[in-house]
């Protein structure tokens, strides 16, 4: 008796650590969907993070269910999700120094304004933005371009037409032109064409051929007219529980390794769909001559003037990238 109770006792001695170890579940909020470029990859995050966890977590990916794009802020940041994909635009008053980014002409890439947030979230510039949440990488989106049912030649094509936009700055962009900017979701995009509520939309090259906007545009401006910032964000809470191994799977894939990594995500997309339209036929891509380019960076000065006014330390935000 004595020696099956002390079998008993060492067999579950030898249990206790192999429990003690069970995976920590980490609920990922994701919205949209999931074939989006940004969705694609930040499942993939979700992959890597599990994997260099050996053991000791599982982050799981919840479509559409722990949040959307008005919602998932908040909902990280109170602990319904632990972590997210997040807009920051979507977050009203919150991330206005970050909305540099909308700025037409400052960035061309996702990689050149990706770097730059996040040394400007490093060095402490943008750092009280997000003290709710731990980010674990700052990923403006690629470059909103002009895409339209006519000719883009000059200063005067773009004038007195009505373009899609998403955000203050953006319909600011487009007044500056002469146009009128119209507030559409993304899926709104290719009927307001179709039916002629717009004349075209100030939208980036991601995923623009599966969103079937070669179908309703057939000219596009191939400038940078401002971007959109999202970043991956986490949990305070739910960070500092995690187990040793699961903290240092989720470091490595954090900060500007990540950043990058999603933003050379981002421009091989942006590229893809770029190089694709561009080989339609009846479609043209192309750039303003150089004489009606630098009438249009002469428009812009007022909306950058209006943002440093509308925006507490925007000027230092502005000196901080050199602009």
């Amino acid at each position: 008796m004595l020696r099956l109770l002390a079998a008993g006792i060492a067999a579950a001695a030898l249990a206790a650590p192999a429990a003690a170890q069970e995976a920590v579940q980490l609920k990922f909020a994701a919205w949209g969907p999931p074939r989006a470029p940004m969705n694609v990859n930040t499942t993939k995050w979700a992959e890597f993070v599990t994997k260099d966890s050996d053991g000791a977590l599982k982050v799981t990916v919840f479509w559409n269910t722990l949040g959307n794009a008005l919602t998932v802020y908040d909902n990280i940041k109170n602990g319904v999700a632990d972590a997210g994909w997040v807009l920051q635009p979507f977050i009203t008053g919150k991330f206005v120094k970050t909305g540099v980014v909308e700025l037409p002409g400052i960035f061309e890439t996702s990689v050149e304004a990706s770097t730059a947030l996040w040394k400007l979230y490093e060095s402490g510039v943008l750092k009280e933005e997000y003290a709710e949440v731990r980010p674990m990488a700052i990923v403006p989106m690629t470059g909103n371009r002009i895409h339209a049912n006519a000719p883009l030649t000059d200063m005067a094509a773009l004038a007195g037409k009505k373009y899609r936009v998403a955000g203050r700055t953006l319909a600011d962009v487009v007044a500056a032109m002469g146009g009128t900017g119209i507030q559409l979701s993304w899926a709104d995009i290719p009927q307001a064409l179709d039916k002629g509520v717009i004349q075209g939309t100030v939208s980036p090259w991601n995923d623009f051929v599966p969103a079937k906007l070669h179908e309703v545009t057939k000219y596009h401006l191939d400038h940078s007219f401002g971007m959109i910032a999202g970043m991956v964000a986490m949990n305070h809470k739910s960070y500092a529980a995690l187990p040793p191994k699961a903290k240092a799977a989720v470091d490595k894939h954090s900060g500007m390794a990540m950043t990058l990594w999603l933003a050379r995500e981002a421009d091989a997309n942006m590229a893809k769909n770029r190089e694709e339209v561009s080989k339609m036929s009846g479609h043209t891509v192309a750039k303003l001559p150089p004489a009606e380019y630098a009438k249009l960076q002469a428009a812009m000065k007022p909306v950058y003037d209006e943002w440093k006014k509308r925006t507490p330390g925007g000027e230092e935000v502005l000196k901080a990238l050199g602009k």
